[in-house]
């Protein structure tokens, strides 16, 4: 590469910074002692298994969120470091995470049975 192809290149991504695109990158080598940080976010309206909070995974452990709409809510996906509506989610950990599970409210009221 000559010296002009590498002010283009730098050129290039300090255009991409401008307009506040993020750089694609690979996951993040382990800490040491193997470790990453996985927060888990619950908006209104339900909660997860693990309880929201957060917790130490060791590097390529897989998590298991599972997410747990209130009775007239209903789970609607994952955002964050997650995507989709998979429920429980599996996310192998390969850097550190935050993981939110969204609820909204589904507009049913539950069925109440009087045996009297």
């Amino acid at each position: 590469m000559n010296t002009g192809q590498k002010v283009l290149a730098g050129f290039g991504l300090a255009i991409l910074g401008f307009l506040g695109l993020k750089k694609l990158s690979q996951a993040q080598p382990p800490p040491p002692g193997g470790k990453y940080i996985v927060t888990i976010i619950s908006s209104s309206g339900g909660t997860t298994d693990p309880p929201p909070g957060t917790y130490e995974y060791d590097a390529g452990a897989t998590a298991v969120i599972a997410a747990n709409p209130l009775t007239t809510y209903i789970f609607t996906g994952w955002s964050g470091d997650a995507q989709g509506v998979s429920n429980p989610l599996n996310i192998v950990v390969d850097s550190n995470k935050t993981i939110q599970a969204n609820f909204s409210q589904s507009g049913r009221k539950p069925i109440v049975i009087d045996w009297d």
